[in-house]
């Protein structure tokens, strides 16, 4: 190792403080390699000193990787700040499927860790400038190739096991595996990320609208239907499931014609898993991008109904997808709405017979305040005593699809319709501000509001059953509850008794939910936040 006693006493203080730090963040994604990342950092840092001196090209490249190690520690800074986690495949699906103004809203609100990965950059060239002219950097070229050889073996030997991820347990090629052994760690699960989104978009572009064998006509016929999906919608934030004040106005003047369900909780405290999950008839532990096809699009597409799918949030860039635009793009029309508010989707809605229109909102998305127009507000919505202002643009943002809900109704009026209404999860409150549940979230970061609006005409030949608003829901039996309703029945795989509206359905004996991390709980098992 390096003659410490021969450094100057500043040499040893950036060493000792530097290295430190970065082994630190490293140990913080708990990977089983983390030892291995540990000593890499040591190895990398010690070659980095050679490299750096060795001339001008050698000190841009040295910027570059420097750059791009202080992005990978970063990503462990902000997931162990934030949310008490590691960055894995789920938080770089997010990352990928991030728009541009959506990443302008992550900056301005998580403005330390910009200023984080500035400061270690900025440190890092100081480090390396100051100690060149403290010692020889000969002293250090031993450990430069020391660092190429580590990585070699790591390389050729320790690269050949398999890694669980998404799609279940598979082997990735060589490099995305050596990756997570290397200082670039966390850019093993946004490789993994990135080969998922490719396969997802190969498979997004096989229509077998076959896939559920035996189906039958609907029984419900000339029925025209709207699927809400709602964003980040904390159920007890909304005045019809008794919030102490009233968020939805609307909503609640129509309660006696809606199917309330009180206890209804998304699988997952993530959008990317949430909404497939909710779409499909597999369970959260089975969503893969290898069986995507098992949603309910594709069974409407094969009973004979028009499918379409209206997203204010985006259907990826180019040929890159994530779950939920996959199955988007299964439907026979689909469509980003590039608008800011998602009112603005009111003018692209057509209800038609045997259509079924999927709505994919904004809703209560962080920043709540840009959820809204400014003009916008409800005259007796005031803040609460001793919470943050934010919470306050996030009732209004709940208010505002409540006004977007009554439109929608208003459309479906005088026509044999229905209405399904339901937030792909809900947020924790961390700290006095509303923040996605990560890691060990609370009850209330799945916690959802979920309701189905029926037309006159449609309670003539529908009969959905009352008796089950008080029964636990997990809204990833959300499939069998929409076949049931639009008069879906004898297809491949069909569960009559998950259907929340059938008589016979009963409380699953294992609510199993999902957080950032990939663990699961049992619902029940989890903190509430009071």
């Amino acid at each position: 190792m390096i003659k410490l006693i021969n450094l100057e006493r500043k040499s040893k203080f950036k060493l000792l403080l530097f290295i430190p730090l970065s082994i630190t963040l490293a140990l913080v994604h708990g990977s089983i390699d983390k030892w291995t990342v540990s000593l890499n950092f040591i190895l990398f840092y010690l070659a980095l000193i050679y490299f750096w001196s060795i001339g001008v090209q050698q000190k841009i490249i040295s910027i570059f990787i420097i750059t791009l190690v202080t992005l990978n520690l970063s990503a462990s800074f902000n997931a162990l700040h934030y949310y008490s986690s590691g960055f894995n495949v789920i938080s770089a699906h997010s990352l990928l499927n991030t728009r541009l103004s959506e990443s302008s809203e992550f900056i301005s609100s998580h403005f330390d860790s910009a200023l984080f990965i500035l400061l270690l950059i900025t440190v890092s060239i100081i480090f390396l400038t100051s100690i060149n002219k403290i010692i020889s950097p000969l002293h250090f070229r031993k450990y430069f190739w020391l660092f190429i050889l580590f990585n070699s073996i790591l390389f050729i030997f320790g690269s050949f096991t398999t890694r669980s991820d998404l799609a279940g347990v598979r082997k990735h090629n060589l490099i995305i595996n050596f990756i997570q052994k290397t200082v670039l760690y966390n850019f093993h699960p946004l490789m993994v990320a990135w080969n998922e989104k490719n396969l997802i978009s190969i498979l997004s572009q096989n229509k077998d609208y076959s896939y559920f064998a035996a189906n039958r006509t609907p029984t419900a016929h000339n029925v025209s239907a709207i699927v809400v999906i709602g964003e980040s919608a904390r159920r007890d934030r909304h005045g019809l499931f008794g919030y102490s004040q009233e968020t939805t106005p609307n909503m609640s003047k129509r309660k006696k014609e809606l199917l309330v369900f009180n206890k209804a909780n998304s699988s997952s405290s993530q959008t990317i898993l949430s909404v497939p999950s909710s779409l499909s008839s597999i369970s959260i532990e089975g969503i893969s991008a290898h069986n995507l096809q098992k949603n309910i699009i594709t069974l409407l597409n094969q009973a004979g109904y028009q499918t379409e799918w209206l997203s204010m949030q985006g259907l990826g860039l180019g040929k890159h997808e994530s779950y939920v635009t996959a199955i988007a793009k299964m439907s026979t029309y689909h469509k980003a709405i590039a608008a800011q508010y998602d009112t603005q989707v009111l003018k692209h809605v057509h209800p038609e017979k045997n259509k079924v229109t999927f709505i994919h909102l904004n809703g209560s998305h962080f920043n709540f305040h840009s959820r809204y127009p400014a003009n916008f507000s409800l005259p007796y919505l005031k803040q609460n005593v001793g919470e943050d202002k934010s919470l306050y643009n996030y009732d209004t943002s709940i208010a505002y699809t409540d006004e977007l809900l009554e439109k929608l109704i208003q459309k479906l009026m005088g026509k044999n319709s229905v209405l399904f209404y339901f937030s792909d999860h809900g947020l924790e409150n961390r700290f006095g501000k509303f923040k996605h549940g990560l890691s060990s979230p609370s009850q209330e970061a799945y916690e959802v509001p979920f309701f189905i609006w029926q037309s006159k005409q449609f309670k003539q030949h529908a009969l959905l059953s009352k008796n089950n608003v008080n029964k636990t829901f997990n809204t990833q039996d959300l499939f069998f509850t929409i076949a049931d309703t639009l008069g879906i029945t004898n297809y491949d795989g069909e569960q009559v008794c998950k259907s929340i509206i059938q008589d016979c359905y009963q409380e699953p004996t294992r609510n199993t939910v999902v957080d950032e991390t990939l663990s699961y709980y049992e619902f029940k098992s989890l903190k509430r936040e009071h």
